[in-house]
């Protein structure tokens, strides 16, 4: 079984490709934006250095968001259309589970994990995994979370939407954060305060890295700038596992989250791809 990963939730853009469980090509690229001129030639690169085309594909996987209005749309249009042309179904998988896959297993030791991505004007858009999450693919009744199940805790000052494309979260497969925020990062610096010892990962943790180890001390912790963005070869990984647990759906079930939408008074003078 051949998977095509892409992600564009970032300011990075990677595709990847796995067969039979197997990551065999990956190319990642963090040099700014411009997603729409970078994504398909990445594709076809990938594909290329697997001697496949994409008529061998059997499914695409794509980060869904949170994410940037116009990175986000590229890189689900992009699996959208593959998909209607070729017959095949989509993964969506969330940025911060993608992201927090990748995290080395600190979370087993009960460390728990934000997820931290770069929002609009100053803010933090973060994803809470608790140090007592269950690897993913882990037995779905032993998951960390709310009685409720994943949703969004206090200290939520802008409302996002709960992950589309996946309405059963109990498949046990990926793990979801059980809060999301968004925050101005000086208030999300007071909370983190009060977290203690925790794994800060994602783009945003390598920009506010210096505000971060100053507000929580010795027990922040941190990774390789490698492990920060989602890499399209983890998501092709991830949507391979999915599909084995039925998460293949019809390319028109598939929407992203975006970031939360500025008020007018909040957006810069000149709109760019962000």
């Amino acid at each position: 079984m051949l998977i095509l990963g892409l992600d564009t939730s970032t300011s990075a853009v990677s595709a990847g490709l796995v067969r039979d469980g197997r990551i065999i090509s990956e190319v990642f690229l963090d040099r700014g934006l411009k997603h729409n001129q970078r994504l398909l030639p990445l594709v076809e690169r990938v594909l290329a250095e697997a001697g496949s085309c994409p008529a061998d594909l059997d499914a695409v996987a794509v980060t869904t968001g949170p994410g940037s209005y116009t990175g986000l749309r590229i890189g689900v249009m992009t699996a959208k259309a593959l998909a209607y042309g070729l017959g095949i179904p989509v993964v969506g998988l969330g940025t911060f589970e993608a992201i927090f896959s990748q995290a080395p297993r600190l979370s087993m030791e009960g460390t728990p994990v934000w997820v931290l991505l770069e929002g609009r004007k100053n803010q933090v858009i973060g994803g809470y995994f608790p140090g007592s999450v269950s690897q993913p693919g882990g037995n779905p009744d032993q998951r960390g979370g709310s009685e409720t199940g994943p949703g969004f805790g206090p200290g939520l000052d802008r409302e996002l939407c709960p992950r589309p494309g996946r309405e059963d979260p109990g498949t046990g497969y990926l793990e979801e954060p059980v809060r999301r925020i968004a925050l101005e990062i000086a208030a999300f610096l007071e909370e983190a305060r009060e977290t203690g010892r925790c794994l800060f990962v994602g783009p945003a943790a390598l920009s506010h890295h210096a505000g971060i180890a100053g507000a929580v001390g010795k027990g922040a912790f941190f990774l390789p700038p490698s492990l920060n963005f989602p890499r399209a070869g983890q998501v092709a990984w991830l949507g391979w596992r999915g599909l084995a647990g039925g998460e293949g759906r019809d390319p028109r079930d598939i929407q992203a989250l975006y970031f939360p939408r500025l008020s007018p008074q909040e957006r810069p003078a000149a709109a760019t791809e962000d």
